[in-house]
């Protein structure tokens, strides 16, 4: 009996150190639990801060994309580019009209180029137009007013 009681009381003491060092791990793993929690905070405070700046960047390169659209839109060189797209579409054009229509003369079809084509956009600025309907001038001075262009009682008419 003795036997088993030293062999209990062993058991006991390797099962008491278990405890202690599983309750020694436990520790360590809560310590490294917590540290993961924070790690993760600080990163999902970062990706954060990282998808923000992502959306002002995108914002700010769209901008930047739109504006150069415009600017090239409103530059000679857009111009030119449509200018020749435009020939060339209408040189096709007519290479096939000639060979459906062979009696017909498309030689004799000017294109339109830079400063000339009606399909370069303009605005009413653009356009220098007098227009009486808007024009609050005076007369000009070869107008006459109404009453004068009615011939008088006294002239003589060619309708007598």
């Amino acid at each position: 009996m003795e036997k088993e009681l030293s062999k209990q009381a062993g058991e006991k003491l390797k099962l008491e150190d278990k405890v202690k060092h599983l309750k020694s791990k436990v520790k360590e793993l809560k310590i490294l639990v917590e540290e993961l929690k924070t790690d993760i905070f600080k990163k999902e405070t970062r990706l954060d801060h990282l998808q923000k700046k992502s959306d002002e960047l995108s914002s700010s390169m769209s901008k930047a994309k739109d504006e150069a659209i415009k600017e090239f839109k409103s530059s000679g060189a857009y111009t030119m580019l449509l200018d020749e797209t435009y020939a060339a579409s209408f040189e096709d054009f007519r290479l096939d009209a000639l060979k459906a229509f062979p009696g017909v003369d498309f030689d004799s079809i000017k294109l339109l180029m830079v400063g000339e084509s009606s399909l370069l956009p303009s605005t009413s600025e653009d356009v220098d137009i007098d227009d009486d309907a808007t024009t609050s001038d005076k007369p000009k001075d070869d107008a006459q007013p109404m009453d004068a262009a009615q011939p008088k009682d006294d002239a003589p008419t060619s309708l007598s």
